[in-house]
């Protein structure tokens, strides 16, 4: 059966989503501040993964990921975001069959590198920030 959007995530429902510290998936400015990169909003998929923050922990959501940040962004800032020229939504968010524990959703639906880059700028806020590495890869 196709994915199905779920009726129950919408407005300002808070969702996380994990962005690597390696990579190049995230930027560091000359005080040392971090920003992800719109890479971390694309999928070669199509199924971007986030988790629904009621039901988890940041800990939960970056369990087995050492190093990683953590970012909240709202199913409203990617919904305004992620629309075709008739201004409709060209994504919806779906639980994962699959990976069922903790609020674990995807983003299902092409999303294109201008709508990541406005993503990117979007005003997520940081939950957790990403350890910076020792010497840059």
């Amino acid at each position: 059966m196709a994915r199905q959007p779920d009726p129950d995530i919408k407005g300002d429902t808070p969702l996380y989503r994990r962005i690597p510290w390696q990579g190049g998936r995230v930027a560091w400015d000359d005080q040392g501040n971090p920003t992800p990169t719109k890479s971390n909003f694309q999928d070669p998929e199509e199924e971007l993964s986030l988790y629904i923050a009621e039901e988890t922990t940041p800990e939960k959501a970056l369990e087995g990921h050492d190093g990683f940040g953590l970012i909240s962004i709202t199913f409203d800032m990617i919904m305004a975001i992620c629309k075709d020229d008739n201004n409709q939504p060209v994504v919806f968010i779906c639980r994962d069959d699959i990976d069922t524990a903790n609020g674990h959703v995807l983003v299902c639906g092409r999303i294109t590198k201008g709508m990541a880059k406005q993503l990117q700028h979007a005003p997520w806020q940081w939950v957790r920030r990403p350890q910076r590495p020792l010497q840059d890869e």
